[in-house]
């Protein structure tokens, strides 16, 4: 070994770091921040501990554990995966892959739901399809009055969410089934839902698929209308007379749910802007007698 070979600083983890954020820019698709925050999360570390180690030298394990974590994220693997973790409406929610992710696009769906809930109201408000909870948690902890009932057909799902009210302090059941089968005639005040209502041939959808979410939480028949003709169709034999049914849907739906919803009967039928100024929720209430 040479005297200059001898002289060389050991690798430092700020050496790790800045190769990340390059093979994250090269990508196109990454951002580099997500470069910190998976290094800090492989360290065990917050933020801020890991600037206070950039300069150490590294640790062989802990490298090994690091690079494993930035090979699942370069392979297209999502950020919540792997730090388990999503923020929604300001709460950090736990997310596995047997949970579609919460986007920031459905805190409309929310806001909606909430503006036709007044505080101290009482009643029950369903949300079908509940996924990580987020959604049926958030509407139990801005309007704890209510009674809220999240379902979902699948088992891990509901462990996920489960896990997630115990953990925020939402009092929230819990259903097993699909969609609005599992509940009693006439008994919902307000329903809630992001079905899958991404079509089969959507061009979209291979890069979708390479992030690992939960097929059956995206994809729906019909061009993607299926399960929300189902949603429309069931709520009207489980909500009371003037209660709500409001759905997510794709970013071109909007015309079509509504003529389905008006087909159906509902009535006050409209629908609300993302973050991006498309038309993203659509909704309809029951009539009153």
């Amino acid at each position: 070994m040479t005297e200059r070979a001898q002289s060389l600083p050991p690798r430092e983890w700020r050496d790790v770091l800045r190769q990340w954020q390059a093979q994250a820019q090269a990508s196109g698709e990454l951002d580099a921040t997500e470069a910190q925050w998976l290094l800090a999360q492989a360290l065990g570390l917050s933020h801020a501990g890991l600037y206070a180690r950039l300069r150490e030298p590294i640790d062989a394990t802990a490298l090994d554990r690091a690079e494993a974590l930035w090979r699942r994220r370069l392979a297209g693997e999502p950020f919540a995966y792997l730090t388990g973790e999503q923020e929604f409406y300001g709460r950090p929610f736990q997310v596995t892959p047997a949970v579609l992710i919460p986007r920031a696009d459905t805190e409309c769906l929310l806001e909606a739901a909430l503006a036709r809930w007044p505080p101290q109201r009482e009643g029950c408000v369903v949300d079908a399809g509940t996924g990580s909870g987020a959604l049926a948690i958030s509407f139990a902890l801005e309007r704890p009055t209510a009674v809220v009932w999240a379902v979902d057909l699948s088992p891990a799902a509901l462990a996920v969410a489960a896990a997630n009210a115990r953990r925020l302090g939402a009092p929230i059941g819990f259903w097993r089934g699909s969609w609005l089968t599992a509940l009693d005639a006439a008994a919902v005040d307000l329903i809630v839902a992001n079905p899958p209502y991404i079509a089969s041939d959507d061009p979209h959808l291979p890069a979708l698929d390479r992030g690992g979410e939960p097929t059956s939480a995206l994809v729906s028949a019909d061009d993607g209308f299926g399960d929300l003709q189902l949603l429309i169709d069931q709520a009207r034999m489980v909500l009371r007379p003037g209660g709500w049914l409001l759905l997510e849907h794709g970013w071109t739906q909007a015309p079509a749910v509504r003529a389905r919803l008006a087909a159906a009967g509902y009535q006050q039928i409209g629908s609300s802007t993302d973050l991006g100024g498309h038309e993203r929720v659509s909704f309809g209430c029951v009539a009153a007698p």
